[in-house]
């Protein structure tokens, strides 16, 4: 199954614009397991210098993490990779609350 983060994070970084998630709200919260440290990393990166990082600052920074190619990604929507993020958040509240 695809990563709606990777998906997103590739995004991000291939477009070079944080715009459409930051005004959304999407926090590192939002995000699963090393997730929420790269959306952290990412945005941390863009306020301090003012741009989104390159593929290659990135991948130097988690070397670890294959980005999807930008064909791969550009027919993605932003709306809908948020979209799938929040909804697999409020399904982790719940059920976090339930337990």
């Amino acid at each position: 199954m695809s990563s709606s983060e990777l998906y997103l994070i590739s995004k991000v970084i291939h477009d070079k614009d944080l715009t459409v998630p930051v005004r959304s709200g999407l926090k590192p919260d939002h995000m699963t397991g090393e997730w929420a440290k790269v959306w952290e990393w990412l945005v941390g990166f863009s306020r301090q210098h003012g741009t989104v990082p390159t593929e290659r600052v990135f991948t130097n920074e988690f070397s670890d993490v294959s980005l999807y190619d930008e064909a791969d990604c550009a027919s993605e929507a932003y709306t809908r990779l948020l979209d799938e993020i929040f909804d697999a958040y409020r399904k982790r509240c719940l059920m976090d609350a339930l337990q």
